[in-house]
């Protein structure tokens, strides 16, 4: 790098860095992200979806119990609870993509076999298991991942772009053009996903994928109970409209919820924000 000095009073000189600390402050501008999430009961008798943001470590995450299963809730919790833990001890320490690949693999393996654990004494739990999507934000880079019908997707420059693709029996028959892609939303196999995370462990692997963010970019984070409500149209018109990742949230549940929602809705919003940090 190429220091550039300011001569002094005395005639000493300073590296022009340090000379904008003594003026301005110990701090500059970054990007950093700012979110909001919610989970509601929508119409089922128990919310078995879990939400998490923590933007100080910048993880995102959005689980599903998979419903008509006991202990639903419970993997929604665990997971929730072991990969928060697993990435964030990751992410803090500004990870290379294959740290972070090792904190998920690590955070799902744990899942499992605390989900195992309980299967083994309360053998009616033995099919409790959840869909996942994940985020994580190390500097300019967003890292996505998803398990199931939970999705992840990225708004840029006010057009939205669906990151990942349902991992359901559906999208398997559309994909060999057994049906048509408007025929997936209404099927009566939609609900039907071939990968989850449960005490059997996980089918296919997740693996993350890599993004570049720039200010302004929002992510958004959901369970399947929103996008059987909303079309992708839909959640982009509403998220972009919002003034703040708070307001979206709250737009798309209550969308969701005037369409008397038959599944619970959850959903998490973060958006890039330029933001003054200390200098490291």
């Amino acid at each position: 790098m190429k220091v550039v000095s300011q001569r002094t009073s005395n005639g000493s000189r300073w590296p022009k860095e340090l000379w904008g600390l003594l003026l301005g402050g110990s701090h500059k501008d970054r990007i950093r992200p700012r979110s909001a999430c919610e989970s509601v009961i929508g119409g089922r008798k128990e919310n078995q979806d879990r939400c998490f943001s923590d933007d100080d470590a910048a993880i995102y995450l959005v689980v599903d119990g998979m419903g008509g299963h006991l202990g639903g809730a419970l993997a929604s919790e665990i997971t929730i609870e072991t990969l928060s833990t697993s990435l964030r001890a990751a992410s803090r320490g500004r990870a290379s993509r294959p740290e972070v690949e090792f904190a998920l693999h690590e955070g799902l393996e744990q899942a499992h076999r605390e989900m195992a654990s309980i299967a083994k004494i309360k053998p009616d739990h033995g099919r409790m298991g959840c869909t996942l999507a994940a985020v994580a934000v190390i500097g300019d880079h967003a890292y996505y991942t998803h398990i199931g019908d939970s999705r992840v997707y990225l708004i840029q420059d006010g057009k939205l772009t669906r990151l990942t693709e349902d991992e359901t029996l559906v999208q398997e028959l559309a994909d060999a053009n057994l049906i048509t892609n408007s025929q997936v939303a209404t099927h009566r196999w939609r609900h039907v996903v071939t990968n989850s995370l449960g005490a059997k462990g996980v089918k296919r692997e997740p693996h993350w994928e890599e993004l570049d963010l720039a200010e302004g970019d929002q992510l958004v984070l959901t369970s399947d109970g929103l996008t059987d409500e909303l079309t992708d149209e839909e959640i982009e018109c509403q998220v972009v409209s919002a003034n703040s990742p708070k307001t979206g949230v709250r737009r798309l549940i209550q969308s969701a919820l005037k369409r008397k929602a038959r599944d619970n809705v959850t959903c998490v919003v973060t958006k890039m924000q330029r933001v003054k940090t200390e200098l490291d």
